[in-house]
């Protein structure tokens, strides 16, 4: 048997580690079973209420199989509908998107 014990969040604490007067970029990665676009929302509004991200990436494990291929849903703060992402090269270059907006670096930088 395997036993699971429960383990602390660790999105609430990483902005606490941050040093003073530069705030880390978050992106949290959610990951639902089944979910229908309202259970999605949920999810993901959850991380976005409790302050701790400034982007969530979702994707459900019924995709997980496509592989590379699978698509992610990208969600930032402000109740936009999220970009939809098919694959995990749409997911790197929304990543590099995104950061590169934040200030901390350009997109050739993170590439």
């Amino acid at each position: 048997t395997l036993g699971l014990v429960p383990t602390p969040k660790l999105l609430p604490e990483l902005k606490s580690y941050a040093p003073a007067g530069r705030p880390p970029v978050v992106i949290g990665f959610k990951l639902t079973s089944g979910a229908d676009a309202d259970a999605r929302l949920a999810a993901v509004s959850k991380l976005f209420a409790a302050g701790t991200v400034d982007a969530v990436i979702h994707n459900d494990m019924g995709d997980l199989a496509t592989g590379d291929s699978r698509p992610f849903r990208a969600y930032e703060n402000g109740g936009r509908p999220p970009a939809e992402l098919a694959g995990l090269p749409a997911l790197v270059d929304w990543l590099c998107a995104f950061l590169g907006t934040t200030g901390l670096a350009t997109h050739s930088q993170i590439r």
